[in-house]
């Protein structure tokens, strides 16, 4: 009898022994999906941030005009006063000519001339990059038709100022809104589970 009930004890310790384990085994199974789920819960909630942030501080240039002249001209040379340019403002030209020209931008301050841009090109539509006016002063604009060829101009100038725009703030602020969102989730959205948890246990 004695030794029946010392095999009945070792089959209950194993048996006790099997589901403790099986307990232990599936508590760290939980516990590693929801440290799995944590981790890449973490770096969704820093993705989303960072795209937000770079939303809010994206600038975007933008060109606002002061001056501005366009016209038709027929001869071998072009000449005229654009407008007056304020410092750090920018010039442009953009033009199509039957004949090759040469394309002239001086800046006229205090009695004295600076060229800011001076090159040749050969017939069609050209576009001169923006160029900066440097200190600023009364801009003028010199066509030269080469070989002094008479020909069609058809000329757009313009002085503007480059200012910074920031057209995806409302994008960065609903991603750092969604990014928020989330981190609250995170944060608190197991807390009515643990609370109900706990009150059924102690019940």
């Amino acid at each position: 009898m004695g030794f029946r009930n010392s095999d009945g004890f070792q089959l209950v310790t194993r048996h006790l022994a099997r589901t403790a384990t099986g307990d232990t085994m599936s508590r760290l199974m939980l516990w590693d999906k929801a440290k799995s789920q944590r981790f890449y819960t973490l770096i969704l909630l820093l993705a989303i941030t960072i795209v937000g942030i770079a939303f809010l501080a994206y600038p975007v240039p933008l060109a606002k005009d002061s001056v501005s002249y366009s016209g038709g001209f027929y001869g071998d040379q072009f000449n005229t006063i654009v407008g007056y340019a304020p410092p750090g403002d920018f010039a442009s030209v953009h033009l199509s000519s039957g004949n090759g020209v040469t394309i002239t931008l001086q800046v006229a301050l205090n009695g004295a001339y600076t060229p800011i841009y001076d090159a040749a090109f050969p017939a069609g539509t050209i576009d001169v990059p923006s160029t900066s006016v440097g200190s600023g002063g009364t801009l003028f604009l010199t066509v030269s038709s080469n070989n002094r060829v008479f020909t069609p101009m058809n000329i757009q100038a313009r002085i503007f100022q480059e200012i910074a725009s920031y057209p995806y703030i409302p994008l960065g602020i609903g991603a750092l809104g969604v990014a928020g969102l989330l981190a609250i989730t995170t944060r608190f959205g197991r807390v009515p589970l643990h609370f109900s948890f706990g009150q059924t246990h102690r019940n």
